[in-house]
């Protein structure tokens, strides 16, 4: 049996839980909206194997910093920015 993946969402999506993500089939997909607390953040971080970085430009994302710094393997960075060092 293959694992079932599961895609974690946290911030501002457009539509929030609404969003359509049917191409995803029966994967599982959790909402969260941006959190404050940054010990729940850092929780649903470790809780990921993999942290995709889609943002362009950013000269240092904070997010992809806690990300790695909690384990996280980072997927498809731009090579564009700061992001990438």
């Amino acid at each position: 049996n293959k694992p079932i993946p599961h895609l974690t969402l946290v911030g501002n999506i457009p539509g929030g839980k609404e969003y359509n993500f049917d191409f995803f089939n029966e994967e599982k997909i959790t909402y969260y909206p941006p959190i404050e607390d940054r010990k729940q953040l850092g929780d649903i971080y470790r809780k990921n194997k993999y942290f995709y970085f889609p943002c362009y430009n950013d000269a240092s994302p904070n997010s992809l910093g806690e990300a790695i710094a909690c384990g996280c393997k980072p997927l498809l960075i731009n090579p564009s920015g700061g992001a990438i060092e």
